[in-house]
């Protein structure tokens, strides 16, 4: 089922969040090493404390040759135009 981001409210959000989860190929990421230890092309993008828990999704998804998924348009720029690590991201429209 394919939603229209105007139609997605936060209970169909946790209902797909947890059949997600659910599923048998999902994969928990912990993060374990120390949030001092970002990429330096992600932590010299960071210009406040909110776009610390992006950075280390990012950050985390990049190390586990993974895809942070979002709809959020302004993670790409926690990463230069040339860096090699942009396919790590995905922008839900």
């Amino acid at each position: 089922m394919r939603l229209r981001e105007a139609e997605l409210t936060l209970g169909s959000a946790v209902q797909i969040l947890t059949a997600n989860v659910a599923a048998k190929e999902h994969v928990f990421w912990n993060l374990d090493y120390s949030p001092a230890l970002i990429l330096p092309e992600i932590r010299d993008r960071i210009r406040g404390h909110r776009q610390v828990p992006d950075a280390l999704l990012l950050d985390l998804a990049i190390r586990r040759k993974g895809r942070l998924v979002t709809f959020d348009q302004g993670i790409p720029h926690l990463l230069p135009l040339n860096s090699p690590h942009r396919a790590a991201i995905e922008i839900i429209k």
